[in-house]
Order: C-alpha cells, then sequence, then structure tokens
C-alpha cells in the first residue's frame, strides 16, 4: 500500500495525474494473490492489481516498490493510449509501465537508491526480471529488430511484449542518463542525458496525448520527439537527445534499408529452381523508397513475383521478395542484387 501510495503522489506531483483514470480511481491491491497454485506473478485486472507473496524460495513478496508502479500504470496505460496487448503495441504497454515504474522507484527511494533493474527486490539474492541499462542480460533486445527481438508473429509471449519492451526502455535509460556505443545494427552513438523528470514528461506525453491502441515503435519514436518539441521546443537539447536516443536503439529520423541476408546461398538441381526470400525492412522514421532492383545475372537470378517500381516502405514495415535461382548447367554461380533507394 506504500508502493501504491507513492505511484499515486508521483503521477500527481509529476503531472497533476488523480490516479491512473485521471478522475480519482480508487487503486485496490490484492497481496499475498495465488491463481492456479502460482504465487509468483502480478498482474493488472482492469479495474485492481494484484500480488503475489513468492514462493519463499527465490522469490519473496511481489509489492516491490518499481513492480507496484508497473501494474499500476498498465491502467493508466488502458485509460490513455489502450495499447493493445500483443506484437509492437503490447512491448510499448510493457515498457510503459517499466519506465514509470523505475520513474517511480527513483521518486520514492531517491537517486542513490533507484536503480535500471525490473523487479530486483522480488528476489530472495541476486535477481531481476529486466534491465533498462542493458536489457541483453535477460534476453530482450536493445535495438529495434535486433538481438533478442521476438518475431511479433509468433504467439510466444504475446508476440514477444516482455522481451520487445527492452527497446524504448534502453531509450528511456539512454535519455535520462546518457550513454555512448554501438547498436546491432553497427551504428555508433553518442546521447546527451537530459535527466529523469525531463525524460519521464517526455515519455508521459507521448503517452497521454499522441499514441493510440494500434501504435507501433515508429509511432512512439515520432511522437515522443514531438512531444519533446512541444514541452521544450526544437533548440532544446531534451529535443535533440530524444532524437538521438532513438538512433541509439535503431530506429533513424531518416529512411534506412535493412536487409534480412547480406549474403544468400542456393543449392538446385540443373533447370530447376530454388527459392529464398529476403525481406526489405524499413528501420527509419521517413517513407523509404526502392526505385531499383538489379540483378547482376538476370538469366539465372529474378524476383517473383516482379516489382513494379518504385516500391515504397513505410517506417517499420517491410518488403518480402522471393529470390528465384535456375542453373542451366553444373557449377558455380556468383551474383549481386544492387538496391537503389532513398536509403542515404
Amino acid at each position: 500500500h506504500w508502493a501504491a501510495e507513492k505511484t499515486y503522489d508521483f503521477y500527481m506531483e509529476s503531472f497533476g495525474r488523480n490516479s491512473y483514470d485521471d478522475n480519482g480511481g480508487a487503486i485496490i491491491s490484492y497481496a499475498n494473490w495465488i491463481e492456479n497454485g502460482d504465487q509468483n506473478n502480478a498482474f493488472w485486472t482492469g479495474s485492481f492489481a494484484v500480488y503475489g507473496a513468492g514462493d519463499g524460495n527465490f522469490h519473496g513478496n511481489y509489492g516491490a516498490i518499481d513492480v507496484v508502479g508497473h501494474e499500476i500504470t498498465h491502467g493508466l496505460t488502458d485509460y490513455a493510449a489502450n495499447l493493445i496487448y500483443w506484437g509492437e503495441p503490447g512491448a510499448l504497454n510493457e515498457s510503459f509501465s517499466d519506465i514509470f515504474g523505475a520513474a517511480v522507484e527513483f521518486y520514492a527511494e531517491g537517486v542513490a537508491q533507484g536503480d535500471w533493474l525490473m523487479g530486483e527486490d522480488i528476489f530472495n539474492g541476486n535477481g531481476a526480471i529486466r534491465s533498462m541499462r542493458d536489457p541483453n542480460i535477460f534476453s530482450s533486445p536493445d535495438t529495434y529488430m535486433g538481438n533478442y527481438w521476438i518475431n511479433t508473429d509468433l504467439s510466444f509471449d504475446n508476440g514477444g511484449v516482455h522481451y520487445n519492451s527492452g527497446v524504448q526502455n534502453h531509450w528511456y535509460y539512454l535519455l535520462s542518463e546518457g550513454g555512448t556505443g554501438e547498436n546491432d545494427d553497427g551504428i555508433s552513438y553518442q546521447v546527451t542525458g537530459i535527466g529523469l523528470d525531463d525524460a519521464s514528461a517526455i515519455a508521459y506525453r507521448n503517452l497521454t496525448y499522441y499514441l493510440l491502441p494500434d501504435s507501433r515503435y515508429m509511432d512512439a519514436a515520432n511522437y515522443s520527439i514531438q512531444a519533446a518539441e512541444d514541452l521544450f521546443g526544437v533548440s532544446s537539447q531534451q529535443y535533440l537527445s530524444t532524437q538521438s536516443a532513438w538512433e541509439a536503439v535503431g530506429i533513424y529520423l531518416d529512411a534506412r534499408l535493412t536487409p534480412s541476408d547480406t549474403l544468400m546461398h542456393f543449392v538446385a538441381p540443373v533447370d530447376e529452381p530454388d527459392y529464398k526470400l529476403l525481406v526489405l525492412r524499413n528501420k527509419g522514421i521517413e517513407t523509404l523508397t526502392i526505385t531499383d532492383l538489379l540483378f547482376g545475372d538476370p538469366d539465372h537470378f529474378v524476383l517473383q513475383p516482379p516489382k513494379v517500381m518504385p516500391q515504397l516502405i513505410e517506417g517499420g514495415d517491410s518488403l518480402r521478395l522471393w529470390v528465384v535461382f535456375t542453373p542451366e548447367q553444373e557449377g558455380l554461380y556468383d551474383d549481386s542484387l544492387t538496391i537503389v533507394s532513398s536509403d542515404p
């Protein structure tokens, strides 16, 4: 109940929000919850939050400050963007709960005691559920569609909602604290941190003012940049850092072509085709325009079906191509596919 109180106070003092529904909604918490024999869980039901007691072995009580902030924020999200709990919208849903779960912890315990781990206090020893500083250590991606990214078409974890949340989590960490490095796309970055308060204000405005139920990562990037402009102006460090933090996690300001493969191998009997799928993704906010696809050896390598140019790929979307190889005699065939596009 102390953690629920601190969550209420955080939203009221930071944003003038009166509870998760902004209408004084009662924050109801059920402790020591057991469902189907499972005590190692916490969740928001749509009208109240429940917290398991833990198994007493590896896990203790789930009423830790960041977990409580996380669960109550699910209620806020229901009343704000109402992000669908599947795929990229679901990952954003989980991420906003992590973001404000961490913010509530820093608010309640201070910078000296707060941290960038989620759920570390529910472990009877060292452990955590996720890390915003380094999502990879818990098998979550720190780069959009990078290492550990879960295919959102899979039923596992509702399309990876608890894993793919790592991308925006890391964005928030970098925006708050700053950092340098190289992402999974091989792009070097340097982000100037703007502090927790300003980073939280940008995330909050994005969630409550701009995002919609089906919003994806490109929408979150685009509208958080708009939120930073609204709050601080286009010449501000907050605006510039919001942009650079998104590029650090693999979402770019310009059109950015990323192929699923850069080297493809084919094996086929003479006069029989072999098919390989090539996916061209746009990891930039701007629309990608493909103006030509050129094979060096068009007699043996073709695309099916042939594509009429230009091809447009919106931010976050992809184009699926079947590359077909048909040999006319035994031996090695080498070829290159040149993609002409608006990727700078």
